[in-house]
């Protein structure tokens, strides 16, 4: 299939007019040719007259008519809804590049899978050839993506017949696999309409009059609908008011939340207000009833517009294909819903709501010593400690499923904010058991100097040993021997505390984040872990793992650690917890309270309690407030 108009002829700056149509095979070929890279060298070694004799490619087109290079042989339907941004400012190549990245990535960009190929030009700048949203003309496409990466604007990049010179693959940075891939002709038609309901060509031009009733009937489209948009459209009649409202949330909600979601809290300007109004049209019909006089009604005359250009514009919204309800608008509206549900609770998007004025006597108790803005923090933090006090004790969810108390917790926040203050409250849960486990850990150091490892005949190692709290820097041998030993005296957790994320990558001998993440998945499900071993001296033997742990990070950290893991049931099953200074507690130094003799007298009855437990317990309250948590949880994902 032919792919992209190509020329390879001109040398010294002539036949600059010829290209022909190459298919993607032939033009792989051309990138692969060793003289080529040669070329390349020998410009950025500075022979900078050999770049006008570099092969190009045009990105906008496939073929020209006689393979003639000019606008007056364009062939619209050879329209590639492909083209490429060149960023001519070294100082902005990195950047881009790496915004231009993102944004592929990104689920919630309008660009997500829209970067087709990134390529270093001659100069070592950068070419990014991308795919031009449905509806967008060159220029739309080239001023859109432009903003997003925050570099500036090249007009000489629009024009249709545009070349760009090409470099070969070892300058490729970023290739998809939808690189010069035919789109269907379902797709090709979709777009081919959405210029013709514009008042363009079926390749973003300004629409041939002459050819206009040629071009609908090739596009096969309902003849009604151009002319609706064509002819002049009559004043609205009805005199009807429309709600002015959806669900609870003002239009005016609406639209500034759409603004903020999808054009960075901006409102559209003289540019991009024909885009932008024909997007908004798009998204807001699927709640505005289809109907033309309810949007009109809504959505405003941006910067100026117009009264009947915006009307023409909702009124190609409302001829365009109908399906559900777009993602876009499902983001708005379930972005109001978050923001309500805060506000309810007494908070805002940038303050948490307060601690309730009524806490359990323990959470009280572990909670007084810090300002109120650590407090979340430390409420959620203490937890993991308080569960390792427990042994052979299981609770009922409600899925009626029984659970140990497996809680890991990770506290995020940024530098310097106070993650800190989360260790004392810890520190005292832990002091009986990092009590009970020096004897333990001197019985075992003993046992090792009586039995060095050797292969001769060794006294048994004591099997009462056990010790609960980890240091972060283990072998695979010793975590698993911990696990053993904690099963077997009493079903007891094991607990591990580091000051940052990454440090739970030495609890095992990989050193690794997937390894964690294994590891996290098994502990809260208390699976089998171990490792089973022939070798005589070899630490052998499996159990349910039973580990908790406190780990803190900061946002960027937690990003780069958990980033492979957000799909596979690591990161639900994790505790999170963050630390939020308003404004005002900004320059407040974090006076903390005293923990002392007395601070553990008051923590140690419930303690014991913990420790003295045992069997099934089940909590009506705690089952009651979870069925309404997820029954919350499943109406915000609607």
């Amino acid at each position: 299939m032919k792919a992209i108009a190509v020329n390879t002829q001109h040398t010294n700056g002539k036949n600059r007019g010829y290209a022909e149509s190459w298919t993607s095979e032939q033009l792989d070929g051309l990138l692969s040719e060793d003289w080529l890279r040669k070329m390349v060298a020998e410009i950025r070694a500075g022979d900078e007259k050999k770049k006008d004799k570099l092969p190009y490619i045009c990105p906008h087109y496939s073929e020209f008519r006689n393979n003639h290079r000019a606008q007056a042989d364009i062939i619209p339907e050879a329209f590639t809804f492909m083209t490429c941004v060149d960023v001519d400012d070294k100082a902005l190549v990195d950047k881009a590049i790496k915004r231009a990245l993102e944004l592929n990535e990104d689920a919630y960009s309008d660009w997500q899978d829209m970067v087709l190929r990134i390529e270093y030009s001659a100069r070592h700048k950068v070419h990014i050839y991308i795919r031009i949203p449905k509806g967008m003309t060159i220029e739309e496409a080239q001023q859109a993506f432009c903003k997003e990466l925050s570099i500036p604007y090249d007009e000489s990049c629009i024009t249709p017949e545009r070349f760009i010179y090409v470099t070969g693959k070892d300058e490729e940075v970023f290739r998809s696999p939808h690189w010069l891939e035919p789109l269907n002709e379902e797709e090709i038609a979709e777009r081919r309409e959405a210029y013709l309901l514009r008042g363009l060509d079926v390749d973003g031009r300004p629409l041939n009059k002459v050819d206009s009733s040629k071009l609908i009937v090739d596009s096969q489209l309902n003849k009604s609908k151009v002319e609706s948009l064509t002819s002049n459209p009559s004043p609205l009649t009805s005199n009807q008011v429309y709600p002015d409202s959806y669900h609870g949330f003002s239009f005016d909600e609406i639209l500034k939340k759409y603004w903020e979601l999808h054009n960075r809290g901006y409102e559209p300007k003289l540019g991009d207000r024909d885009t932008l109004t024909y997007q908004l049209a798009c998204d807001l019909r699927h709640i505005c009833g289809n109907n033309f006089e309810w949007l009109d009604q809504v959505i405003p005359c941006y910067d100026g517009f117009p009264l009947e250009e915006k009307r023409a514009k909702i009124r190609s919204a409302i001829a365009s294909k109908y399906e559900s309800m777009p993602y876009r608008l499902k983001q708005v509206l379930q972005a109001l819903k978050t923001t309500a549900a805060v506000k309810a609770c007494g908070g805002t998007l940038t303050t948490p709501p307060p601690m309730p004025k009524k806490l359990p006597p323990l959470v009280k108790l572990l909670t007084k010593n810090v300002p109120w803005f650590y407090q979340p923090a430390v409420a959620s933090a203490v937890f993991p400690a308080l569960g390792v006090h427990l042994h052979g004790v299981k609770f009922r969810y409600w899925d009626n499923v029984d659970h140990e108390a497996t809680i890991m917790h990770v506290l995020i926040g940024r530098q310097s904010i106070g993650k800190g203050t989360i260790k004392k409250p810890i520190e005292y849960i832990m002091e009986d058991i990092r009590q009970r486990d020096i004897p333990n850990r001197q019985r075992e150091a003993e046992w090792k100097q009586k039995n060095p490892g050797a292969k001769q005949k060794k006294d048994p190692r004591p099997t009462d040993i056990c010790i609960q709290m980890l240091i972060d820097n283990l072998t695979d041998a010793v975590f698993n021997q911990r696990i053993i030993d904690a099963n077997n005296n009493g079903e007891r957790f094991i607990f591990t505390i580091v000051e940052e994320i990454e440090g739970l990558k030495k609890v095992t001998s990989r050193g690794t984040v997937d390894e964690v993440g294994l590891l996290i998945r098994k502990a809260y499900d208390n699976s089998m872990a171990g490792q089973e071993r022939v070798g005589a001296d070899s630490v052998s033997g499996i159990a349910p793992l039973r580990w908790n742990f406190n780990a803190s990070t900061t946002p960027p950290n937690a990003r780069k650690f958990f980033h492979k893991m957000v799909n596979d049931g690591t990161v639900s099953r994790l505790d999170i917890a963050t630390i939020i200074h308003t404004e005002e507690d900004e320059d407040t130094p974090p006076i903390l309270g005293i923990y002392d003799h007395k601070f553990a007298q008051e923590l140690k009855p419930y303690i014991d309690r913990l420790e003295a437990a045992s069997g099934l317990i089940e909590c009506p309250q705690a089952k009651k407030l979870a069925l309404e948590m997820r029954q919350e949880n499943r109406d915000a994902a609607k």
